[in-house]
């Protein structure tokens, strides 16, 4: 995940009691405990509107993510060219 930049998130919504959680609560992709409910789940990373909830795969091109769309409210699968490639106009 070393070739993707995220954007800054200062807070998420708890999965399990929908509550706001602050993200300095733990690292990107690292285990938190909800503050208000108690259940644990990952902090997840922003990119976009996307909030992105774990890496499936990496390759050299590019890495594809489990995320959750907030205006589809679903989840999606993210799939995001490295800095080289996206950064090639021409592809």
């Amino acid at each position: 995940m070393k070739n993707v930049t995220l954007d800054n998130l200062s807070s998420f919504q708890c999965p399990k009691c929908g509550k706001k959680v602050d993200a300095s609560i733990a690292d990107t992709f690292e285990p938190y405990a909800c503050t208000h409910c108690g259940s644990l789940g990952i902090v997840p990373g922003k990119f976009g509107d996307f909030y992105l909830q774990h890496e499936i795969s990496e390759s050299v091109t590019s890495v594809l993510f489990d995320a959750y769309d907030p205006k589809l409210e679903r989840r999606v699968s993210v799939k995001i060219l490295n800095k080289v490639l996206s950064a090639n106009r021409n592809l």
